[in-house]
């Protein structure tokens, strides 16, 4: 979703945390039933999030 849409109010308005303009880089990973993301700019290398616990 582009980052312009995705900070219209919305029913899932109040879940978003983190939020940016692409290209980004999502990596999710998966250990069990743990899953963590974390997400990176692609252009300047910022981090966006790290270590976000998704379930």
């Amino acid at each position: 979703m582009a980052a312009a849409y995705a900070m219209l109010p919305g029913p899932w308005s109040d879940r978003f945390k983190y939020s940016t303009e692409p290209p980004v880089l999502a990596l999710i990973s998966v250990n069990g039933k743990e899953v963590h993301l974390k997400a990176i700019r692609i252009e300047t290398m910022e981090k966006i999030c790290e270590d976000v616990k998704l379930r």
